[in-house]
């Protein structure tokens, strides 16, 4: 669930499930354009999407695919690479362009766990790169 998602909605549809025996955790809130101060992601240009997931042991590229093709997700495992222009570039993990690269992502979130702690300040600097 994301779009259009705000805080009044996400009660509402807590509260739903409650009422029908079923825990919050059965679902995933996205991020809606209400949570973001009424800007939306295609504002933004941004939002987050899964790429892969393993079920039963088997692992499937997934991806969206709407009517705009603009909006069409990146789909498989993916890396974080530096491009020769000291510009950062996602790929696939599986792609030619992987071989000799290093991914520069790094897990934060895994299984239910923080792995990774990061203090505002960081995040701050890390912006900081990115801000002419």
């Amino acid at each position: 669930m994301g779009d259009g998602i705000d805080p009044q909605g996400i009660r509402s549809i807590l509260y739903t499930l409650m009422t029908r025996g079923f825990a919050a955790s059965n679902i995933v809130f996205g991020m809606g354009g209400g949570l973001l101060q009424e800007n939306n992601r295609d504002i933004q240009k941004f939002a987050f999407k899964s790429s892969y997931q393993e079920r039963d042991s088997i692992g499937y590229n997934i991806y969206k695919q709407p009517i705009d093709i603009s909006k069409t997700s990146k789909k498989g495992k993916l890396m974080l690479i530096m491009t020769e222009n000291g510009t950062y570039k996602t790929i696939r993990q599986d792609s030619d362009a992987a071989i000799d690269s290093e991914d520069n992502l790094e897990t934060v979130f895994k299984n239910g766990e923080l792995i990774r702690d990061m203090k505002f300040d960081e995040v701050r600097a890390n912006a900081a790169q990115f801000v002419n």
